[in-house]
């Protein structure tokens, strides 16, 4: 009889039962007491799949690591290729994009990537960004989260999650937007737009034309909210874009750029 009388008080979320998926509902929050399956977290509201994946992820968790080496490229930008257009002064006109797939284990949720760049130095030209799973993680180019038309109205380059705050990378929405630069620091700066960045990541990077380390530390929440777009899936792909304008001696080109992704994550029930 008290069971029936505390359920009464408390919303129920449709998710099913298995044998290796028990769970209990406590103040309108799912509570597993062993790891969903997939679908049974895929079928959660993405805060609650956030507010699962954060408890068990307190637990036991698993670590690969994987290298993503995008190797040194000094050609120039392909203009008038495929999707990139023709060259523009200070103009994004086009861009090299290099991509590195991995595969992780099936049935799993991440709950961490770490990168780190066993590489002394790095450059670019003129601009970069960093993708993970398509969602930028890092770029040099400030106008990606402070972007401004040619009349110098507010416009966001990209659009955002449409519940997640990340910004999604389109090459259709990139193209012919201004090629401006941030004109803080000397050689290392914090300038652009490092994803999480109020709530504990840190990015730094050369500015283009010059030689530097790269560092990126995405905070975890972020991690987490990026991977659960691809939660059925085991393939991803860490990119590393360079843009040009018009210099058919350097733009696009980048040194060698390095990571290794220590990759924490959780098991879930088959």
């Amino acid at each position: 009889m008290r069971g029936k009388i505390l359920i009464s008080f408390l919303t129920i979320v449709n998710v099913s039962c298995t044998d290796q998926s028990e769970f209990f509902i406590k103040d309108k929050e799912v509570l597993f007491g062993k790891a969903p399956t997939v679908d049974e977290l895929d079928d959660l509201e993405k805060d609650e799949q956030v507010k699962v994946i954060k408890d068990l992820c307190k637990g036991e968790v698993n670590s690969k690591v994987i290298e993503a080496n995008f190797g040194a490229n000094y050609s120039s930008c392909p203009w008038n290729t495929a999707d990139n257009g023709d060259r523009i002064n200070a103009k994004i006109t086009a861009r090299v994009e290099r991509n590195v797939v991995f595969e992780l284990p099936p049935n799993i949720a991440i709950c961490d990537i770490s990168f780190t760049s066993p590489q002394s130095s790095m450059n670019y030209d003129d601009d970069f960004l960093l993708l993970l799973d398509n969602a930028v993680v890092a770029t040099n180019n400030w106008m990606v989260s402070e972007g401004y038309d040619e009349f110098g109205t507010k416009k966001m380059i990209f659009d955002k999650h449409p519940h997640f705050d990340y910004y999604i990378y389109d090459w259709s929405k990139l193209i012919y937007t201004p090629a401006k630069q941030p004109s803080v620091g000397n050689v290392i700066h914090e300038a652009g737009y490092c994803l999480g960045r109020n709530i504990g990541s840190n990015c730094r990077w050369p500015k283009t034309e010059n030689d530097g380390v790269i560092q990126v530390s995405i905070a975890s929440e972020k991690i987490k909210e990026i991977m659960l777009e691809n939660l059925k899936n085991s393939a991803h792909s860490l990119s590393f874009v360079v843009t040009g304008d018009d210099d058919i001696n350097t733009d696009c080109s980048s040194s060698q750029v390095k990571f290794n992704l220590d990759i924490k994550y959780i098991n879930l029930s088959e």
